[in-house]
């Protein structure tokens, strides 16, 4: 079992029109669905600043029954990531938003994300996630 911390600044490709959510979001769900057959792997992803995107939230945490449980509820991951709208898939109480600050301070150092396990995971190369910075 292993912490695993990494910073910097993830850029999602907006399509004409975007949905809600923000980078730090959009990570947490595109990494949900690399997780759905880890049971021991847990991440979350979040903005320092506590603000994500258009959103009151910062971020989003995930694990390897977050995309079931936005099924089960209707929503379709992989249709909310091309829209760029992964805040839709965080309003829903069974899946975990992690909330900002009342008053976020706006000035982001970096975006923190962590993964808890006993493996590394990589995401595929992908034309709409793009690290910059780990």
């Amino acid at each position: 079992m292993g912490l695993r911390i990494w910073g910097g600044e993830s850029t999602v490709r907006l399509p004409a029109k975007p949905g809600r959510g923000g980078r730090n979001q959009h990570l947490a769900l595109a990494a949900a669905r690399l997780l759905v057959s880890h049971d021991e792997l847990t991440m979350f992803a979040a903005g320092t600043d506590g603000t994500d995107g258009v959103t009151s939230d910062a971020g989003a945490i995930v694990d390897s029954e977050t995309v079931e449980r936005g099924t089960l509820s209707g929503l379709d991951a992989d249709d909310c990531l091309a829209r760029a709208d992964s805040g839709a898939f965080w309003r829903l109480p069974a899946i975990s938003c992690i909330p900002g600050r009342q008053e976020p301070t706006w000035a982001t150092s970096c975006s923190v994300s962590s993964e808890c396990d006993g493996h590394h995971i990589r995401a595929p190369q992908s034309d709409v996630i793009e690290c910059a910075g780990r």
